[in-house]
């Protein structure tokens, strides 16, 4: 057993992080830190959250400090089609041009799925010659978790040398970028100004989901940490050194952990003091990039909840 195997055999011990994969290790030699990328399909608690922090910590050298990211991703019918549908294309080009997104077939487990290829009878070589069912259920075993077997389904359909010319002419030769699940939100329910905004959010962000969005958003969760913490500003104009507030906040909507740094106004600040863990909040800001690095940025603080049953 290698140190990766051995590593997510001790992270699956916990309830919520069973059937976990680990997406990937981004090391940074400039601040000594290894940021490991961890998916579930399982909702997790902060318990077991805080338990995998230390599991990663005890894997690394003393010198490197470990941070956890943790994406809660389960897959549906749809997003798989793509997902598959985009690999097939860009590494078996003369497969994919006999069959379109939806010749593929899902069919969802309790972790992971079937799919099905439903190809016409003369093309079934393609499919079984150059291991593609294989290449696939690999593929997906690094972006979602469970398990995925795949199989071809021969269907009544011909097609002509017109037809197939035509497919393959209309077939772009650059690849696209790599598949990106898309950005999924839930409407916000009992909305309560507390900060007030420019405009009341309808909607939040998965917390999973906010890595790749640009612009003003609003995420929606159970406050799971809150601590203030005091800084001195210098006022050029009088020269006085002033003593502010700042609040270390973080949230979980259940698909995800967000921890974000906030600075109150002096009018809302007796008013943010009162918040405390298990509070739903509704946080709005935009993520920014400092050193290579994207971090959430909170603008707006105010009450608001996910649906019931969320």
């Amino acid at each position: 057993m290698d140190r990766t195997d051995e590593y997510l055999e001790k992270i699956r011990q916990l309830n919520g992080f069973k059937r976990a994969i680990l997406r990937g290790i981004t090391l940074s030699k400039k601040t000594m830190t290894a940021e490991f990328s961890l998916v579930t399909d399982l909702a997790y608690t902060p318990s077991e959250e805080a338990q995998v922090r230390e599991i990663t910590a005890a894997f690394l050298p003393q010198a490197f400090t470990a941070k956890v990211n943790v994406i809660k991703r389960v897959p549906d019918e749809q997003i798989l089609k793509r997902c598959i549908y985009k690999f097939v294309s860009e590494n078996f080009p003369a497969a994919a041009a006999f069959m379109k997104e939806d010749d593929i077939l899902i069919e969802l487990l309790t972790a992971g799925a079937h799919f099905y290829f439903c190809i016409a009878s003369g093309d079934q070589s393609l499919f079984s010659a150059s291991k593609i069912l294989d290449s696939v259920s690999a593929y997906l075993k690094t972006v979602f978790c469970g398990a995925f077997y795949g199989d071809v389904k021969i269907i009544d359909r011909q097609r002509d040398d017109a037809e197939v010319d035509a497919i393959l002419n209309e077939r772009p030769e650059e690849q696209e970028e790599e598949f990106v699940p898309e950005t999924r939100y839930f409407p916000i329910t009992e909305f309560k100004k507390l900060d007030g905004v420019d405009e009341i959010p309808k909607q939040a962000v998965y917390i999973a989901d906010i890595s790749g969005i640009s612009g003003v958003f609003s995420v929606c969760g159970a406050v799971q940490f809150f601590e203030e913490k005091k800084y001195v500003k210098h006022n050029e104009k009088t020269g006085e050194d002033i003593e502010k507030s700042r609040f270390s906040v973080s949230i979980s909507d259940g698909t995800g952990n967000l921890r974000t740094t906030y600075f109150p106004k002096k009018a809302t600040l007796d008013k943010i003091m009162e918040l405390k863990q298990g509070d739903y909040i509704v946080v709005t800001g935009e993520n920014e990039e400092y050193n290579g690095n994207v971090s959430f940025k909170a603008s707006k603080i105010n009450y608001g909840q996910p649906p019931e049953g969320f």
